[in-house]
């Protein structure tokens, strides 16, 4: 089931770590959806597969320069 997992919305309403994503190898595309005014997305920087992460418009982005180059981010609502 890891293998399969290719797209994820994750609609959260805490401050954690992502690390746990990082056993998803086929992980591209994932998708914040908060009401908190910033996000931390360092530790996605082990999540190696990923290449599109959707975060909310007005959520202030924290650790952006820690992920890889090959990541794009997009701004939704």
């Amino acid at each position: 089931m890891v293998d399969r997992l290719v797209g994820l919305s994750v609609a959260a309403d805490l401050r954690c770590s992502w690390e746990w994503l990082a056993p998803f190898p086929r992980l591209t595309e994932l998708t914040f959806e908060t009401p908190l005014p910033d996000i931390d997305v360092s530790s996605l920087r082990h999540v190696f597969s990923l290449r599109t992460l959707r975060l909310p418009a007005a959520a202030r982005v924290v650790g952006a320069e820690m992920l890889p180059p090959a990541v794009e981010i997009i701004r939704t609502g």
